[in-house]
């Protein structure tokens, strides 16, 4: 589902058993938007995966806006990559704001020649996470379950369920 949307709405969808491959970048395995703010609502990205030999930043969902998510469930997306870097296996999320609230991460991978930050998460803006659960997502660089790019942005987290996450470096953020 690429886009090149202002505003994008997901609600009450199921994205389940896509398989995105080829050579090159991916942004996003299921849902792209590169041009405003997403919003996820009561959705579930279930069992896709990304078999490529290129980069991929997000194994289901990308943005370059802000992005919200509430309600949602991101279970078993997969990425296996063989020559580049991986950025994210379930979301990608590159703007000011990433609020993710009431939702569950578990069983997300992302395998690499090269170290994969953000077995779930990949975020570089602003992080907010609140009432989220995060069960044994795995990559092979920094943080098993989120992975902050940005030294100088805000991370908040409260009230999270952290389990059996696990990484090369910083199992769990």
């Amino acid at each position: 589902l690429p886009g090149l949307v202002n505003q994008l709405h997901i609600t009450d969808c199921i994205f389940q058993n896509n398989l995105h491959t080829g050579t090159n970048t991916v942004r996003g395995g299921v849902v792209t938007n590169r041009l405003g703010n997403t919003n996820v609502w009561n959705s579930s990205f279930l069992n896709n995966q990304v078999n490529t030999s290129s980069a991929v930043e997000g194994g289901a969902l990308f943005t370059l806006g802000n992005l919200y998510i509430d309600r949602s469930s991101f279970r078993n997306n997969n990425i296996v990559n063989s020559q580049s870097y991986v950025l994210g296996a379930a979301v990608y999320a590159d703007g000011t704001n990433t609020t993710i609230v009431n939702s569950e991460y578990s069983n997300n991978s992302s395998t690499s020649t090269l170290p994969t930050d953000g077995g779930a998460i990949f975020t570089t803006g602003d992080t907010f996470l609140h009432y989220n659960t995060f069960v044994n997502n795995s990559c092979t660089g920094n943080g098993g379950a989120v992975y902050q790019l940005n030294s100088s942005a805000s991370t908040l987290i409260q009230t999270c369920i952290f389990y059996a996450n696990t990484a090369s470096a910083n199992n769990n953020i």
